[in-house]
């Protein structure tokens, strides 16, 4: 007789995406499977950073006047491997430019 344990460690064990296929089909186990296939390796810090905009929940006001400025937009730059905020930056403008895809890469 198997220890109460083994069941569970054999199931823990066994691929979702193969046993969703085994269940399913290949329909079933497309919706455990990411939508842009595998994620590449990261092998070193700053190999890749994510950029995100997003606005601030406050309105600036001006000084004198108290009349809104407007709502500044926060980008922050999180290197992947580290989880570390490499950079930050608030500013009343929103984020415009060339896609990320379009832009210059530095040289190594």
């Amino acid at each position: 007789m198997p220890a109460r344990n083994t069941p569970a460690r054999r199931i823990e064990a066994l691929d979702p995406a193969a046993t969703a296929a085994a269940r399913e089909g290949a329909d079933g186990a497309r919706r455990l499977q990411s939508a842009g296939g595998e994620p590449p390796s990261i092998e070193g810090l700053l190999e890749q950073v994510q950029i995100d905009h997003t606005p601030v929940d406050l309105e600036v006001v001006d000084e004198r006047h108290r009349l809104p400025i407007g709502r500044p937009y926060v980008t922050a730059a999180i290197d992947v491997a580290s989880r570390c905020v490499v950079g930050l930056v608030v500013r009343l403008e929103a984020p415009s430019g060339p896609p990320a895809r379009d832009r210059p890469r530095p040289s190594r």
